[in-house]
C-alpha cells in the first residue's frame, strides 16, 4: 500500500502542475454525456434496440464507459514503462526490494483510478439526465464484467509494455483492439446490424461476449455463459502477458537495455 500511495502521489503532483487539466476533464465529461443523450434521440425506438430496452442512451452509455475503461487500462502500463525508461528510473525500480508485480500495479494505478472516478461522475450525470437509465441494472453482473474489462485491458497493456521493454518499440495492439471493439463487438451498435457473415464471425471475438454480458446486466440479468467466456479469455491474457514480461525483462537485463536509448 505504501508503494501504491507513493506512485499515486507522484503522478497526482505531476499532473497537477497544469491546473486547467482537471477543468478540461470535467468539462469534456459533462459535454460528452449531453451530446450522447441528444444523439440518442435519433435512434430511440429503432427495432434493432428492442432486445436492449429500446433506449439508445443507455446502450451508448455502457458502451462508451466500457470502451474508455479498456483504452485507459491498456495505455496505463506502457505509458508508465516508457516514462520510467526515458527518466532513467526503470532500473532502480525493477531492482528494488519491492516485488515487480506491486511496482507494475502501482505505476499504472493513477490513470486507472482517475478513469474510475470519471466513470462514476459520468454515470451520475447520465442518471440525472435520464433517471431510468439504470432502472433494471444487475449491479453485481455489471461490476464483475467492468472489472474483467479493466483486467483484460491491463493485461494487454502489460503485453505492450513487454515489447517496449525488450525492443524499445511501440505496438499498434491497443489501437487495433479499440478499432475492432468499435467495429464489431457491439459497443456502439448491435452486432445484428452487421452483414450476416460478419455478424457470425464477431460472435467468436471475446470482447463481443463481454458486451453481451454487459447488455444482459443492464437488463437485470446475469449471462453466465458470456461472462465465463470473457473471464477465461482475460485470465489467458494476464497469464500470457506476465510470462511475456518476464521474458522481456530477462532479455533487457541480458542486453543491458533497461533505459530508453
Amino acid at each position: 500500500m505504501k508503494t501504491l500511495g507513493a506512485f499515486v502521489r507522484r503522478d497526482f503532483l505531476e499532473q497537477n502542475r497544469y491546473g486547467p487539466f482537471w477543468i478540461g476533464r470535467l468539462g469534456s465529461l459533462f459535454l460528452q454525456v449531453f451530446s450522447t443523450f441528444f444523439t440518442a434521440q435519433l435512434f430511440n425506438g429503432n427495432p434493432a434496440l428492442t432486445p436492449y430496452g429500446g433506449n439508445y442512451f443507455a446502450y451508448a452509455l455502457v458502451g462508451t464507459l466500457t470502451l474508455q475503461l479498456l483504452v485507459v487500462t491498456m495505455a496505463a502500463l506502457p505509458g508508465a514503462v516508457y516514462y520510467a525508461q526515458t527518466q532513467g528510473t526503470l532500473e532502480p525500480l525493477l531492482t528494488s526490494p519491492t516485488p515487480i508485480g506491486a511496482i507494475l500495479v502501482a505505476a499504472s494505478s493513477f490513470g486507472i483510478l482517475t478513469e474510475l472516478v470519471g466513470m462514476v461522475l459520468f454515470a451520475g450525470v447520465a442518471w440525472v439526465v435520464d433517471p431510468g437509465v439504470f432502472a433494471q441494472v444487475h449491479w453485481g453482473a455489471l461490476g464483475f464484467l467492468l472489472a474483467v474489462h479493466g483486467l483484460c485491458g491491463w493485461g494487454l497493456g502489460l503485453g505492450m509494455a513487454s515489447l517496449a521493454l525488450a525492443y524499445k518499440v511501440t505496438t499498434p495492439l491497443g489501437s487495433l483492439v479499440t478499432a475492432l471493439c468499435s467495429l464489431g463487438a457491439g459497443y456502439f451498435y448491435p452486432v445484428a446490424l452487421l452483414p450476416a457473415p460478419l455478424a457470425t464471425v464477431v460472435q467468436f471475438f471475446p470482447f463481443t461476449q463481454g458486451m453481451v454480458g454487459l447488455r444482459s446486466a443492464m437488463q437485470g440479468q446475469f449471462n453466465l455463459g458470456a461472462s465465463l467466456v470473457f473471464a477465461g479469455f482475460t485470465l489467458g491474457v494476464l497469464l500470457s502477458a506476465w510470462w511475456g514480461f518476464q521474458k522481456s525483462l530477462g532479455l533487457a537485463y541480458r542486453d543491458g537495455t533497461l533505459t530508453y536509448q
